[in-house]
Formats: structure tokens, sequence, C-alpha cells
């Protein structure tokens, strides 16, 4: 829908058939009905723009409009945008979700105490075609299906009391993910006219 250095807009149908991306049509058969949801990923910085109306494949948990945000905690969501069905990743991030690859909590990286609360952040182990340690708060370099992607991680386990009446207790997982050649793989998209 747009794209620029610093935001990526996706407009996507919205479906009750994962399997095949469409809704019912109440006939057994299924549709496409463009009900032009919009997702917006940002906090991009740098990032090469993808072509206006460029057909990707959209991965998105949970489906559909993003759930609301509580005042303690975001939305917990994953996206991951492809090429094409199955095809190779281009960008990816997660929030408390599973992402599009596997990412296992490692050893404590930093503990902070503020009076009752504690702060630990974690190094995490990303499973691309290696595995990988990534500090909390770092980026690294993961090859993923072949493609060298930069990998951002960033977890911390928050416990205790009198942490603050917007700090959200337990752990916060935050994983950014994108294709080193994302411009040179954007070039290569299949593009048609903008919703």
């Amino acid at each position: 829908e747009s794209s620029s250095p610093t935001e990526i807009r996706i407009a996507y149908f919205a479906s009750d058939n994962a399997a095949d991306g469409g809704v019912a049509d109440g006939g057994g058969g299924v549709q496409n009905v463009p009900l032009h949801v919009s997702l917006t990923m940002t906090s991009l910085s740098g990032w090469p723009p993808l072509p206006v109306g460029a057909r990707v494949w959209l991965t998105k948990d949970p489906a559909g409009e993003p759930p609301p945000v509580t005042f303690l905690a975001p939305a917990n969501e994953a996206v991951t945008v492809r090429d094409k069905k199955g095809g190779r990743l281009l960008v990816a991030a997660a929030l408390n979700k599973p992402t599009a690859i596997e990412i296992a909590q490692g050893s404590e990286s930093c503990t902070e105490v503020y009076g009752a609360c504690m702060e630990t952040y974690w190094t995490l182990l990303v499973h691309g075609d290696t595995e990988v340690l990534v500090r909390s708060g770092e980026t690294a370099t993961v090859p993923i299906g072949g493609v060298a992607c930069d990998v951002s991680v960033y977890e911390i386990s928050t416990s205790g009391t009198n942490c603050g009446g917007d700090v959200p207790l337990g752990t916060t997982t935050r994983v950014g993910i994108k294709a080193q050649d994302l411009a040179a793989a954007g070039a290569k998209l299949d593009v048609g006219a903008a919703p």
C-alpha cells in the first residue's frame, strides 16, 4: 500500500480459512473478500522501501485486526512477510509470540534491581541455518533459508513489587528480522496496482 525508509503498510485479505487464504462463500467454496485491512510495520529506520503494489505473502498471528492494547501490556502479535507462499523471508516481527524462526532463552546477560523490582535481560539463542547467540538489545547476522538476515532481539523478565503501574510483570520478548538484501529482493517482487 505504501513504503518508506521508516514504515511499510500492507493491505491484506481477512480470512477464516488460513489454508487457502479465502473466506467461506456459503456454497462450500472459498472467495477472497477485500476488507482493506491494513498492517503497518514501523521502527524500520534505514530499511529500503518495497515497491508500492508489490505482492507479498503475509502471515499474521492473530489474524485479522490487531487485538486491543491494554494499559499494562502491548498486544501480543507476530507478522512474517515473504516474497510468496513458502518463499524466502523478507521481514518479520514478533512480540511475545513465536516468530518465523525458533528463538530460545539462553543465559542471563544483566540483572538490575530498583528497590523491590528486579529486571533481568537475557541472551537469546536464535535458530537460523546455524545457532547464533544474541544479547538482549543487540542485532546479529543470522543466515535463514540461505539468506543473511539482521535479527534484533530484546527480552526482559520483570518481577517484584512497586515496579510502576505501566511495567508488565513477567517476560517480554521482541524480535525483528530483516533480510540484508531486502532492496534487491524487493526489486524482484511481482507488482500490481496498489489497493
